[in-house]
This record gives C-alpha cells, sequence and structure tokens, in this order.
C-alpha cells in the first residue's frame, strides 16, 4: 500500500502528491528518530557545560564588570538555550501544522546563524587581540565575516518561487514521530553554501592564528615563562579546529543528504558547540588572568602582581620580555 502526501502550491495552483511505499516510511522513521536523538545530546552538552561551569561563571563573568567580552559570553552561551528549545520543540511536537512548522524551522535557522555569527566574533576578537590589536588585521576580520554572512542570508533567503520557499513543510505519515517535515520544492541542495560562508571565516582565523603562532613561537611554546600566551594559543588553535570540524561535517550533510532527514541533523549541534567552545575560550582567559602571577623583578627584590593588573599585548612580545603598546587589552577584558 502507498502512502500519500500533500506538497505546498505548485506554479500552477494545483497540488501535486507524493507516493512513497512502506519501506520509505520506515527508512523515514528511523531518520527522524535519528535527528531527534543527536539533537537532544546536542542540547544535553550545552546543559551539562552549563552545570559544570556554574561556579567558575559566577566568579570569572557575572561577577565581573560589565564589558563587550561580558556581552558576547551572555550571547554566545545563553541564545543556545532559546534556539536549542525551539529546534527540540520543532522535533519532539507531533501536534504541529505544516504551517507552524515552517514558521518555526524558519525562526530556527535564523537564531543558529545569528549565534554562530557571535561565536566567530568571539574569534575574531581574539584573533585581533594575538596580532597585537592590529588595525589591519580588525577590518580585514570585520569584512570576512560581513560579507560572509550577508552571503549566507541572501543563500537563505534566495528562491526562484520566493522567499524561504525551500523551508515548506508538508505532513508527514509518521505522526507519533514526526507531523511534519521539510519538502523539497528546490533551494536546499544549495543551503550548503550558507554553512561554506561561515567555513571561509573559521579558515580565515585559523590560518591567521597559526601565522601569529609561528611569528611569536618563543612565547607561546614556552608554558612556563609565558603561561598565559602559551594557553592562549593552544585553546584558539585546539577550539577552532573542533569547531570548524563540526562545520564541515554539518556542510556534508546538507550537501549529500538533502532529501532525507539527515539534512539538518548537524544544523543545531553544530550552532551549540559553536556556542560552548567560544563561551570556554572567554572562561579560561579569564580564569588564568584572575589566577597566575608573574615575576616582574627589576633587580632589587621580587615583586609578584596579579595577572588580571597586567594588559596584555601580542605585538610587543620580544626576549627580553613582555611590553606594552599603546592601545592594550585587559586581561580580565578578553
Amino acid at each position: 500500500m502507498l502512502r500519500t502526501y500533500k506538497s505546498p502550491m505548485s506554479k500552477s495552483g494545483q497540488q501535486p502528491l507524493i507516493l512513497l511505499p512502506p519501506q520509505v516510511i520506515v527508512e523515514f522513521a528511523g531518520e527522524a528518530l535519528n535527528v531527534k536523538y543527536v539533537n537532544l545530546s546536542a542540547m544535553t552538552l550545552l546543559v551539562y557545560h552549563s552545570a559544570l561551569n556554574i561556579d567558575a561563571e559566577v566568579k570569572y563573568i557575572w561577577a565581573s564588570k560589565w564589558s563587550f567580552s561580558k556581552c558576547l559570553y551572555i550571547m554566545t552561551k545563553y541564545l543556545a538555550f532559546c534556539d536549542g528549545a525551539m529546534n527540540l520543540i520543532y522535533l519532539f511536537n507531533t501536534n504541529f501544522r505544516p504551517s507552524t512548522c515552517s514558521i518555526l524551522y524558519s525562526s530556527i535557522i535564523y537564531s543558529i546563524l545569528l549565534g554562530v555569527v557571535i561565536a566567530e566574533s568571539i574569534l575574531l576578537v581574539r584573533t585581533w587581540i594575538a596580532w597585537g590589536l592590529s588595525r589591519i588585521v580588525f577590518w580585514y576580520m570585520i569584512f570576512v565575516l560581513v560579507a560572509a554572512t550577508s552571503l549566507s542570508l541572501f543563500i537563505i533567503h534566495y528562491h526562484e518561487h520566493g522567499p524561504l520557499q525551500w523551508i515548506s513543510h508538508v505532513e508527514a505519515d509518521i505522526p507519533k514521530i514526526r507531523n511534519c517535515f521539510l519538502y523539497n520544492t528546490g533551494g536546499i541542495e544549495e543551503q550548503y553554501l550558507s554553512f561554506v560562508c561561515l567555513i571561509v571565516v573559521e579558515l580565515n582565523v585559523l590560518l591567521l592564528t597559526i601565522w601569529n603562532m609561528k611569528r611569536n613561537s618563543l612565547w607561546w611554546r614556552n608554558r612556563d615563562t609565558a603561561p598565559l600566551i602559551y594557553a592562549f594559543h593552544r585553546d584558539s588553535l585546539l577550539y577552532l579546529v573542533c569547531i570548524l570540524c563540526i562545520s564541515c561535517v554539518n556542510v556534508a550533510f546538507f550537501k549529500y543528504e538533502a532529501n532525507t532527514f539527515y539534512n539538518d541533523i548537524m544544523m543545531e549541534p553544530q550552532r551549540i558547540v559553536h556556542g560552548v567552545l567560544s563561551a570556554q575560550l572567554i572562561l579560561n582567559a579569564r580564569k588564568y588572568a584572575r589566577n597566575l602571577t608573574y615575576d616582574l623583578s627589576d633587580g632589587s627584590g621580587e615583586t609578584l602582581l596579579e595577572l588580571d593588573t597586567l594588559s596584555l599585548s601580542f605585538e610587543a612580545m620580544n626576549v627580553s620580555g613582555i611590553e606594552g603598546v599603546e592601545e592594550a587589552i585587559r586581561l580580565d577584558e578578553i
């Protein structure tokens, strides 16, 4: 017995029918369950990370004065709960009509894009700091981020039948598992390009980080004389690689599983990983800034100062010590 789906209106004003055999229905049900489990696991990771770091977060984030990085931390971390919750509602609620699914899905898309852009803004700021607040690096990264975000929005909106038509939903024949699903009216195959644009940003940040590590290899390799600089580069490199890997996995699913439930299986996990790792970068920097001390002996006696009273400058590093620059950033503001 064949199952019937009603599709969105075509150009002719008619509603064509999609006939699926029972074995395909069973396959769709399995895919839908797997998507649910993966996204639920990603949300569990976010909750676990928050519970694990609650003490450090209160001490180093909430108790600190308001700053740009504190705002970024709050947005990248807690907006993930918003779109994560919306995504779980979208996946687990079996009472939605297709029109409601389409509205909710479009909200999730925009929220995820915003969250990823915020996370990449944190990576941009760290790269700018590592390059000694270079104006050239700053404006270059701003250009890359704005261009990539604009192009992503264009790809999401563009469709030959009208804006956002690729997110049209139809009723599913597995109502106990998933009440509605994306119906491919064209355009969904190109959506992987919107995430490729974001990967370009991450690649630029990664290459600039590696380049700067090579320029300052004497400092970042020495964890004893410059523990903060070592940790700064280590965290940046490790987290960037992780973020880049999950972004590539998400692109692969969008590209090669466009006609299955798996097309967006990694979309929300990608956003949550971006939020968790970018927030952890800020938290780690503040932990080191508050807890470490630095030997500023001038020969007359040893003087130890808390690192958060010092300014951080990567540009003026040399073998004689750490020197400041005109525009310096405090460690507790990273």
